[in-house]
């Protein structure tokens, strides 16, 4: 049985889910504001590089929301596996502000249609 695309992100995202409340209520604060990455499909499950790089343009009104809420900011197809044609989004931050904001951005969009990450440079 295939496993369709949509329905590994849908997994993903209650993953996330499921991980963030997990963190809040063990330790009172956000996971994300602590520095975790999120939890992501198996590497073979992931999307092609190009795959990611077309959802980002795609979702241009988004990538221009996560840029804007802090100097630091990078929204890039990230590398989270050794396979270099397997990526995520990846929203790159420098600070927990930024983090807290770029969450909060997320949290309230569709998203990129694939699956993203935030991570702390």
């Amino acid at each position: 049985m295939k496993i369709k695309p949509a329905l590994l992100f849908v997994a993903g995202v209650a993953a996330v889910a499921v991980v963030g409340v997990g963190g809040a209520v063990l330790t009172g604060f956000p996971a994300g504001l602590q520095g975790h990455q999120y939890a992501i499909p198996a590497c073979d499950q992931l999307p092609s590089r190009a795959q990611v790089t077309q959802a980002i343009a795609d979702h241009a009104r988004l990538y221009d929301q996560l840029v804007q809420a802090g100097s630091g900011v990078e929204v890039v197809a990230g590398r989270p596996c050794p396979d270099p044609d397997k990526s995520v989004v990846a929203v790159r931050v420098i600070s927990s502000g930024e983090e807290s904001a770029a969450n909060d951005i997320l949290g309230k969009a569709t998203g990129f249609g694939v699956p993203a990450t935030i991570e702390t440079r």
